[in-house]
């Protein structure tokens, strides 16, 4: 039996617990996108600015980036050991939190020209 044909059984339960790890810093952010389409109409409200200057499609990218780039992550990183997997999510995490703040930027970029 050749040593490259059998399969790594010895990363099996290591890559899913770095999976689920990173999986609940994810979820984080998939929670917070949900509350601030959940809050964010009545900050508008209280700020006294319009809602419909609301940028909902900020909101709903800002929900789908952490779903996008886990799913991404977890599908390039199958099939390679445990620390290339850790380094793909890694990757995803620091992206996720780069455009995380850069939306909040626009965001405050946007609600300043109305």
């Amino acid at each position: 039996m050749d040593a490259a044909a059998t399969p790594r059984r010895t990363y099996r339960w290591p890559s899913i617990a770095v999976a689920i790890a990173f999986g609940l810093v994810f979820a984080y952010y998939v929670w917070d996108a949900v509350q601030n389409m959940l809050q964010l109409p009545t900050i508008y409200e209280l700020s006294g600015l319009k809602a419909s200057g609301i940028p909902w499609w900020l909101l709903i990218v800002v929900l789908v980036l952490p779903i996008a780039l886990y799913s991404a992550a977890f599908v390039l990183g199958r099939r390679y050991g445990i620390a290339v997997r850790a380094l793909l999510f890694f990757v995803a995490l620091t992206v996720l939190a780069c455009l995380t703040l850069s939306s909040v930027t626009l965001e405050a970029v946007l609600r300043s020209r109305l």
